[in-house]
């Protein structure tokens, strides 16, 4: 992992050659099959799965301990160009490995699921085989290793502040520890979250509690953005909270979000549904528009003093995969991806078997009132 001369993220190292195929979907698996095929063509999760694959050592036990990664390296070589392959790939074999998986026991064949959650399921799946795996190695750790690559914890305004006239202030952090696995260097980010507490309802003096969460997909609320960019900076708004003292007084807090750590391969998760305000069950689906780009320019003011940009530097990252959720609820629909081939700059859509290529102009979505919304978005970093 912090080998510079295995980088995941350096295009010296080999990929699998992957060929754009069609997966069948047979029992409602189309939420599966859209999330693989924006992975395949991840170059530094597919150098990756390349990497472990050439350089690893066999297991010789019945039983591998790292089932789904096993599995996972074998599905990407069904997508090597090959003349004996058919340009069409049943993933049933792989479904029975996933099902297989006790991360995965609630799967049912036929029963439609969530692509945005499968994701989810996935990644943490293989990153729990990695954190195993590397637990087991009797190599001691990299004391030297570049502090970049571990998910930092703090920072220079250190968690709990109480600032009065004295304007003293007392200081604790409070984090989720991550351990480091290749997946978490990929995928993984982490916000940083600010409570402000005041004393009491008629104190000047407060608290401000810092605490510091780790994330794989980041969420965006769309509800009041038109825009990427604008559900990003609505992403630190200010949120007032109300509750009740021991004294039974009312105070508010205050909450704001930031991003203190960008992964390489930024997955953003655009909530579509949520639960009905006028009914007790059921859960609608918010079908309107949200602009995207090809380029992503990260706002400023949603980062942390964690990320520092100098004079006009921007964060930049470069869209290579989205997918689609068709359907006006979320009980039911149907989804699609589309995936950029880097190597010839060209954007591919897939809807299961079906392929075909389309535009740039194309990918980046369709009327503003559609049963076809942009559900997923995956970008890498410049």
């Amino acid at each position: 992992m912090f080998d510079p001369n295995y980088s995941i993220f350096s295009s010296k190292l080999p990929l699998f050659n992957i060929t754009t195929k069609g997966l069948t979907n047979t029992g409602n698996i189309c939420y599966m099959n859209s999330i693989l095929q924006i992975l395949l063509y991840c170059e530094p999760f597919n150098r990756l799965l390349k990497l472990i694959e050439d350089k690893s050592i066999g297991n010789l036990s019945k039983v591998s301990p790292t089932p789904l990664l096993d599995a996972t390296i074998k599905f990407f070589n069904e997508f090597v160009d090959n003349p004996i392959n058919s340009r069409t790939i049943s993933p049933e074999t792989f479904y029975m490995n996933l099902i297989n998986h006790k991360k995965f026991s609630h799967l049912k064949w036929g029963q439609q699921e969530d692509a945005e959650e499968f994701m989810g399921y996935y990644l943490d799946g293989l990153n729990e085989e990695f954190v195993e795996a590397i637990r087991k190695l009797n190599t001691p750790n990299d004391d030297d290793a570049d502090d970049e690559d571990y998910t930092r914890f703090n920072d220079d305004n250190d968690g709990w502040n109480e600032v009065g006239s004295n304007n003293k202030s007392i200081s604790i952090n409070k984090a989720v520890e991550v351990e480091p696995t290749p997946i978490n260097f990929i995928f993984g980010g982490q916000f940083k979250s600010v409570l402000t507490i005041p004393k009491s309802a008629t104190s000047n003096q407060f608290k401000k509690s810092i605490t510091f969460d780790p994330f794989q997909n980041l969420q965006l609320d769309i509800s009041e953005a038109d825009s990427i960019e604008d559900a990003f900076n609505n992403l630190n708004n200010i949120e007032k909270i109300s509750f009740k003292s021991k004294h039974n007084k009312e105070l508010q807090i205050k909450k704001q979000t930031f991003i203190d750590k960008l992964p390489q391969v930024l997955i953003i998760h655009l909530k579509r549904f949520s639960f009905l305000k006028e009914k007790e069950v059921g859960i609608e689906k918010l079908r309107k528009r949200v602009d995207y780009s090809h380029d992503l320019k990260i706002p400023k003011g949603v980062l942390s003093n964690n990320i520092k940009l100098g004079g006009d530097e921007e964060l930049i990252y470069r869209l290579t995969g989205v997918v689609y959720h068709h359907g006006s609820s979320a009980e039911g629909g149907h989804y699609t991806s589309d995936v950029l081939k880097k190597s010839c700059n060209e954007w591919v859509r897939i809807d299961d078997t079906l392929i075909k290529s389309v535009s740039e102009d194309e990918v980046l979505g369709g009327p503003e009132e559609n049963i076809k919304n942009a559900y997923i978005l995956m970008y890498e970093r410049k």
